[in-house]
Formats: C-alpha cells, structure tokens, sequence
C-alpha cells in the first residue's frame, strides 16, 4: 500500500496525462519542427510515438 491506501497505485498512471497538458503542445511544437528539419520515417514514428503514451494511458483509465 502507497500513503496508507491500497488504490493509490493508479496515481502513477495519470502522471504522464497531467504533464502532457502544459508540456505537450511545445513537445509536439518541437516534434513537428524536426520532422520538417529532417525527412525520413525515423521523425514522423516519433511524432506518432510521443503522444501515445499520455492518450493511450487516459484512454486505459
């Protein structure tokens, strides 16, 4: 049990959720950015990789 409850476990997976709301439109800035600086498959899979953690964790939740 984490601070004395045995359901605050799920609190880690909201974390990224919670940090992609400020930082996510400046990393999807900077993504898009380097995917203009540099063509190939290697940016556009991270462009697609990124942001699919934070929305397949609210999506799970």
């Amino acid at each position: 049990m984490m601070f004395g409850y045995a359901d605050d476990w799920w609190v880690l997976f909201l974390y990224p959720v919670l940090l992609w709301v400020p930082f996510g439109p400046f990393l999807m800035g900077a993504a898009g950015a380097w995917c203009a600086a540099r063509p190939g498959w290697r940016p556009r899979l991270w462009s697609v990789l990124l942001p699919l953690v934070p929305v397949g964790v609210s999506a799970a939740v």
